[in-house]
């Protein structure tokens, strides 16, 4: 008893579509590829950890004028608040998960 297997020749103008094939937005936003997923938590962690920091910027440029007047006190309030919630639900909080899970 023997086990041959024939090659099957495949026509590369016809060849069968696969999830990677298509492009554009929908596509993205829509996959189940894993390696997709793990890039877009990537470019959102990135971009949530850009704007806190530039709400921890303005918060240390406000401190580093002797008046404190770059800021009104109410806005550095706002960013401060901002600040907090970005750096911790949105980039630490994602980022754990996603780092230690993959």
């Amino acid at each position: 008893m023997s086990l041959a297997f024939q090659a099957v020749e495949i026509d590369p103008r016809r060849a069968p579509e696969n999830y990677l094939s298509k492009r554009g937005i929908f596509s993205w936003l829509f996959t189940t590829d894993h390696k997709r997923i793990g890039l877009l938590y990537l470019f959102s962690i990135i971009g949530f950890f850009a704007v806190g920091a530039v709400a921890a910027l303005l918060m240390r440029l406000n401190l580093l004028t002797p008046r404190g007047d770059l800021v009104q006190a109410e806005m550095y309030n706002r960013l401060f608040t901002l600040h907090g919630v970005l750096m911790v639900w949105f980039f630490l909080i994602p980022s754990i998960p996603s780092v230690l899970g993959n």
